[in-house]
């Protein structure tokens, strides 16, 4: 049975020498042009030896060694280098994969050591091959292909070390050169790349795009827009396709971008941007609400107060308290999401802040749904508003609760933890070093990608109830006390909410301070408000404490009246939010008049923000909308009892 060699090369003359030479020693010969004819013809035809050039159009010699010996059907094929610039460039034969290299010079010599490696490969054992390029002796060095070989190092160079990819395809869409850029975005090795058409590299929709920029640029170049990448994989890519035309051959080069880091840094930045929009209208949604609020409590406590004897009225009050204490809870959670509410921090352990929750809210949660604590004891305090932080866990649970369908399992979990280079890529604006964590897990429906997007935006809903505005909540909340929130999800694989605070040294402290009763004063009192409902009830209650009343309804009437009367104003209760001058330069206009002057802020907003700031300069105390009757003349008190 006659031996079958396959001969590689794009000169038509090197090709009919050596048919003619194997031929006449009995081989059956196949030839091939380049290195895609090459791979096109080892599908079905599996020669004994093949003969291979370096220097080839489609696919370079050195490659499609390579290539070849990666494939399991073909690594007993003895394959031999025919080398064009052997003498200008050391040929690592060996390191391709390759039995041998001869040196192509006069063909009467090349033949006769293509004759002498035939006979050593057909040997048992060879200790002729694999050491020298044989034929040297038979050629000189040029200095014109000694100089091209050096230009293409130069080019390997700057193409090896690009950012981008970049891919060489024949006519025929085929990958005939890829740089380690492009592998590395493809994440296939190149001798697998290599000869492989570029259309099957994208799926669905991307791939019909690929085919039609490809059919648009056989003339002129053409790219995709930053706006619709297309999709490699997990990546995303920017393409451009600029065609190259020679007097042979029709390719095109290809340029792939990889924007998918800048894209997810750019969708965070969107998303925080999104997320700080949104609490900004929340904050001065609530602080609307607060207003009207304050107006309904205020006199729904007065009537109560004036009417103490009336059993009627006491009952239609009570009924209205429970609307009432729930509108306030919702106006919490608007002003929580806007990182605005009133925040009174106390050092507590995550264990106890948990198990307390867990217990309000374990008798609402289906009992078939089981839920599991680990909660180690070394793990370190923090800081936080308890009832905030409460609300939002509680929030947490709830929405797993509700994702699972039947019989399930919430676990909580908590640990200490230092701040990874992974944490920080995906809160770019982290200043965290240490924290505590806290890990809610279920086994419960999940999430599609859209819904998890969506999830801390308020009022966004599906058909769990936990979703939408608990969750925004939730993310203000955790904002708000220095923290992050994180969740992972798949459909039908449950979801993961991890909250990150910051750990104190702080020790827990014991006790809640004692609801006040209404506290009766005398003095006079400046109360400052530019809503006139607001404004005339404030005044109302004050009058009622036994105070008597100045009014200003904005803040440089409030000023010039503060001016007029500094000697008799005991006190000036001032509303933060205000038209034409706000509370903090009113504030500060009457610190210039009277150095002395007591000051109660009040707003529909909480401290953080402005009122935190006119805090710091001196202010006496603060008190958020809506307040009841009993806190306010306790905070009064309070103030004109510290002088």
């Amino acid at each position: 049975m006659k031996q079958k060699a396959l001969v590689v090369d794009n000169h038509p003359v090197v090709l009919k020498f050596m048919s003619n030479l194997l031929e006449r020693e009995g081989y059956q010969v196949i030839t091939a042009h380049d290195g895609i004819s090459t791979l096109s013809i080892l599908r079905s035809f599996k020669p004994d030896v093949i003969f291979l050039d370096l220097v080839m159009p489609n696919i370079s010699g050195d490659k499609l060694c390579r290539i070849i010996r990666r494939n399991p059907a073909l690594r007993q094929v003895h394959i031999v280098i025919l080398s064009a610039i052997a003498a200008e460039e050391r040929v690592d034969f060996v390191d391709m994969g390759a039995d041998a290299c001869i040196a192509k010079g006069p063909f009467n010599k090349m033949g006769e050591h293509v004759l002498a490696v035939l006979n050593n490969l057909g040997q048992a054992s060879s200790t002729m091959l694999k050491k020298e390029i044989i034929g040297l002796e038979d050629i000189y060095e040029r200095q014109v292909t000694k100089e091209l070989v050096a230009s293409k190092k130069h080019s390997d160079v700057i193409l090896n070390n690009m950012s981008e990819g970049i891919l060489e395809l024949n006519g025929n869409a085929k990958i005939i050169y890829a740089n380690p850029a492009a592998v590395s975005l493809i994440d296939i090795v190149e001798e697998d790349l290599l000869g492989r058409d570029f259309t099957d590299l994208f799926q669905g929709n991307f791939r019909r795009r690929v085919e039609n920029l490809l059919d648009m640029n056989e003339e002129m170049a053409g790219s995709t827009t930053e706006n619709y990448p297309w999709e490699l994989g997990d990546k995303k890519v920017l393409v451009e396709v600029i065609p190259v035309r020679d007097a042979e051959n029709r390719s095109c080069v290809v340029i792939l971008k990889d924007i998918t880091e800048r894209m997810r840094l750019e969708n965070h930045l969107r998303h925080a941007q999104k997320m700080e929009a949104i609490g900004t209208l929340a904050g001065g949604i609530a602080h609307q609400f607060n207003n009207a609020l304050f107006a309904i409590i205020g006199n729904t406590e007065l009537l109560q107060m004036k009417s103490p004897g009336n059993e009627n009225i006491k009952t239609y009050l009570s009924a209205v308290k429970a609307p009432l204490d729930r509108m306030t809870g919702l106006t919490d959670q608007l002003l929580a999401y806007a990182q605005d509410g009133n925040h009174q921090s106390t050092a507590v352990s995550i264990q106890k802040l948990v198990l307390d929750t867990v217990s309000l809210v374990q008798h609402t949660t289906d009992p078939r749904v089981r839920i599991e604590t680990d909660l180690p004891a070394e793990v370190l305090n923090v800081e936080v508003d308890i009832a905030q932080m409460q609300m939002a866990i509680s929030a947490i649970l709830s929405n797993a609760a509700e994702a699972i369908e039947g019989k399930g399992r919430i676990k909580i979990s908590a640990g200490n933890g230092i701040v990874r280079k992974e944490f920080e890529k995906i809160h770019l604006e982290s200043d965290l070093d240490r924290f505590v964590y806290l890990r809610v897990e279920d086994d419960g429906k999940g999430m599609d990608r859209k819904t998890k997007d969506r999830i801390f935006e308020p009022f966004f809903t599906t058909k769990f109830q936990g979703r939408g505005l608990g969750m925004a909540a939730v993310y203000g909340l955790v904002r708000r006390h220095g923290g992050y929130l994180d969740v992972a999800s798949e459909e039908n694989q449950g979801t993961t909410v991890s909250v990150y605070l910051p750990l104190t040294e702080k020790q827990e402290q014991r006790g809640m301070k004692s609801i006040q009763k209404m506290v009766e004063g005398n003095g006079t009192i400046l109360v400052v408000d530019d809503e006139e409902m607001v404004l005339s009830l404030g005044s109302e209650i004050v009058k009622m404490m036994g105070y008597d009343v100045l009014e200003a309804r904005n803040g440089g009437e409030a000023v010039e009246i503060y001016r007029e009367n500094k000697d008799k104003v005991d006190m000036v209760i001032l509303d933060m939010a205000m038209p034409d001058m706000n509370g903090g330069e009113a504030y500060h206009r009457m610190k210039e008049i009277d150095p002395e002057v007591k000051v109660l802020l009040t707003s529909g907003y909480g401290i953080e923000g402005q009122a935190g700031e006119i805090m710091k300069h001196g202010c006496d105390a603060f008190i958020q909308k809506p307040f009841s009757i009993s806190n306010l003349s306790g905070k009064i008190r309070e103030i004109l009892e510290q002088g």
